[in-house]
């Protein structure tokens, strides 16, 4: 099954790092938002201009989609809007293409419950700016889509992780929520800064970087919005989005895309 034409749906963090990754191995490109505003801004960090030549940025996903090999779903961790998403794009891709989710959160089993053909849709959660890829699959997703997209991810220089269990949260965004929802209940309760969480972390844990930065970076309107859809999913209390991060939000201070968050980010250009 080859990949030539790849559609991404969501030009937010997730959009923009995929688009850049596609362009710098080859692919052509149709970025899809309902945001021309996002969409411009995608387009303007795409870091060189011979790329512009296969870039093509579109508010209309059924152009978008119909001649798509690979469409790629980069939008926010939605459960709802995921189900009215993947059911649209049941109709409108052709026969051969793969629509995969890039969901941290949401299972498998949710989108195919409301396509038609789910041999064709897959979870690739490409974790950020890390070379990680989990790989989600269930029957019936056809071998040759899963062969795909390992292969897609390689080429992208990942390195895919074929979990073995379908579950909300997959592996690694499980794991990651868990060490955040700890860290904040310590930040609420007064007992520790930001700064000296990341500082227990790096230097009594070993951690590359702390745990509240990685937060900024990805941005915490993501952090808080897979908090919800996993605490929706399971009804597990860990996963309730936590007042601290909602006082954030609420302030405009998203991270290192806002300029703010847990900790001051004075170059924007530098945000993913």
């Amino acid at each position: 099954m080859s990949i030539e034409n790849i559609c991404i749906i969501g030009a937010g963090t997730m959009g923009r790092l995929l688009t850049v990754w596609a362009l710098e191995r080859g692919y052509t490109v149709s970025a899809c938002d309902t945001s021309r505003n996002a969409l411009d801004t995608a387009r303007s960090r795409i870091p060189a201009k011979e790329f512009s030549a296969r870039l093509t940025a579109t508010e209309d996903m059924e152009k978008c989609a119909c001649r798509a090999d690979l469409v790629v779903d980069a939008t926010p961790d939605n459960i709802e809007a995921k189900k009215v998403l993947f059911n649209e794009l049941d109709s409108m891709c052709p026969k051969h293409t793969i629509v995969l989710s890039c969901t941290a959160t949401i299972p498998l089993a949710v989108l195919n419950a409301v396509v038609e053909r789910p041999e064709r849709t897959v979870i690739a959660n490409f974790w950020f700016d890390t070379p990680l890829v989990e790989i989600v699959k269930r029957e019936p997703t056809a071998g040759r889509v899963m062969d795909a997209v390992k292969g897609f991810a390689e080429l992208l220089g990942k390195r895919p992780v074929v979990l073995t269990r379908d579950c909300p949260g997959h592996a690694c965004c499980r794991m990651f929520l868990g060490q955040v929802y700890r860290a904040l209940r310590i930040i609420e309760a007064e007992v520790a800064t930001a700064e000296d969480v990341d500082t227990c972390m790096t230097l009594g844990s070993a951690y590359s970087s702390g745990i509240m930065r990685r937060c900024d970076r990805m941005g915490l309107d993501f952090v808080y919005q897979a908090f919800l859809s996993l605490y929706e999913l399971t009804g597990e209390h860990r996963f309730k989005p936590n007042r601290v991060l909602e006082e954030k939000i609420a302030a405009g201070k998203l991270g290192q895309k806002s300029g703010e968050g847990f900790f001051v980010w004075p170059n924007l250009n530098s945000a993913s």
